[in-house]
């Protein structure tokens, strides 16, 4: 197990909600691992899913328990991010013109609402019959009525962890798109970079149950596979994790 960090440069826009920001690199991993398996075994099951993630993901382990643990990586950095509510019209063009890949629409709205009959308090019919490809339907009993997306350009996100850097590498390589709405070609990614890196710091959410020295910020359900409610909620901060 050795450290590294993966660099990946965005094609152009990307959609990076909060709870993305606190989304550690597994989740990514994860993802890739788990659509492969899903293309190979048509008759997979939820048991195969979690099997993978407790298993196949090869990044280090912090076990509190067997069936209890944390991996050893970090929440995305992301350098030099401009959300597009700070992008003049002239600043975009001459960052298209510097980087002809970066591909810069500024007046697009991207809203998450509840139902189409929400929608109905927000715009007419025709426009939401023009608009339905940027529409997505928010869930669950606590939803908000109306969330506006807001893209950002960035110029790369980074990632530390600790784990088997080949094994990182030929995973994470095959991500094609990063973050919310890449249906409609937002976070496109142009390039990824893994390399060994054995000065760098891994920083992630850590539950102040077992780690009571860094400072409380918000609950979160901090333990893989973060769909599974039996895993519980943690009081969660952030904190450095070691190799």
């Amino acid at each position: 197990m050795e450290k590294f960090k993966i660099t990946i440069k965005p094609a152009g826009a990307v959609i990076l909600t909060a709870l993305a920001r606190f989304s550690h690199l597994d989740t990514l991993l994860a993802y890739v691992l788990v659509d492969e398996f899903k293309n190979k075994h048509r008759d997979w099951k939820m048991e195969d899913i979690e099997k993978i993630i407790a298993n196949d993901i090869p990044l280090q382990k912090i076990k509190f328990s067997d069936n209890e643990f944390l991996y050893v990586n970090s929440i995305p950095v992301c350098i030099n991010e401009i959300p597009f509510s700070m992008l003049s019209f002239k600043t975009a063009q001459k960052i298209k013109e510097k980087d002809t890949s970066k591909w810069i629409k500024l007046k697009i709205n991207i809203y998450k609402s509840s139902n189409s009959n929400r929608y109905l308090n927000y715009w007419p019919v025709e426009v939401i019959a023009k608009a339905k490809k940027y529409l997505d339907q928010e869930r669950g009993p606590h939803c908000m009525r109306q969330i506006k997306y807001e893209p950002s350009l960035i110029e790369k996100i980074e990632y530390t962890g600790c784990g088997d850097v080949e094994l990182v590498e030929r995973i994470i390589k095959q991500l094609r798109y990063i973050y919310k709405k890449t249906a409609i070609g937002f976070g496109k990614i142009a390039d990824i970079q893994v390399e060994k890196a054995s000065d760098v710091q891994i920083q992630r959410l850590l539950p102040v149950e077992y780690f009571p020295d860094v400072v409380p910020m918000f609950y979160s359900r901090v333990l893989p596979p973060y769909w599974d409610k039996s895993k519980g909620v943690y009081l969660c901060g952030l904190g450095v994790v070691q190799c």
